[in-house]
Order: structure tokens, then sequence, then C-alpha cells
């Protein structure tokens, strides 16, 4: 087996000899058309494959949102909270980092609430397919 877990053979015509990865050891997996959930976008409405679509972007967008708060905590609270860090945490710095989080995390909602709200209120003064302009 060679790096990235080509081939190393030379089964090929080719007559390199060498184990530099080609383009097709970094090629992702091809993903099969239908999802293990049963949905079969052949036979889906052009409705349904709408909702799948923003259902997925909706999930992906909060998982990346969530990722954003965890590093933007665990470097602020962190910096703020642990000066010298060492082997362990004192309980003081225990204290601190637990309301840092805290407050982060609801700050974080409150603005999440408002963004929504807003997001609605737009939705509601422009009908979907509609033009703002």
């Amino acid at each position: 087996m060679g790096l990235f877990g080509g081939s190393s053979s030379s089964s090929s015509s080719s007559s390199s000899n060498s184990t530099t990865p080609t383009p097709t050891d970094f090629a992702p997996p091809q993903a099969p058309l239908s999802s293990p959930s049963g949905f079969n976008a052949s036979t889906a409405s052009s409705g349904e494959i709408r909702q799948r679509i923003q259902t997925q972007i909706s999930q992906s967008s909060n998982l990346a949102n969530a990722q954003v708060l965890i590093k933007t905590v665990n470097k602020n609270c962190f910096q703020h909270c642990v000066p010298s860090p060492g082997s362990s945490l004192s309980s003081k710095e225990q204290t601190c980092l637990s309301s840092c989080m805290d407050k982060y995390i609801q700050a974080w909602n409150a603005v999440n609430v408002a963004y929504v709200g807003r997001l609605q209120r737009e939705q509601r003064e422009v009908p979907m397919g509609g033009s703002a302009l």
C-alpha cells in the first residue's frame, strides 16, 4: 500500500515507480444517491426535496455556529480566567471559566433570538419568490 492508502503496485502501463500520491488518492468517497433514512429523490416532490435541502443547510449552519461559539468561548474565557496555565485549574479559575462561559452562551442566545426574529419579520414582509427591489 502506498502513501495515503493508494496502491504502490506498478500494474498500470505507467513507467513511474514513485510513491507520490495522485489526485485520485485524495478523491472523496462517492456518496450514494439515496440516504439511509429511505429518502428517494426520484419519487420525492420538489417541495420535499426543497424541505430536505433547507433542513440540511439549517443543520450545517447550526453546527458551524456551535463550533464558532465553542472556539470563541475557549479562546476568550481561557485567556481571561487562566493567566498562567498549570497542571490543574484552581477553584477561582474554574468559577471564572464557568461564569464566562455562561455569559457568552446567554449573549449568543440573545443575539440568535433577535436574528431569527428579524429573519421572520423580513420573510413576512417579502413573500416567497418576491423581490425586495
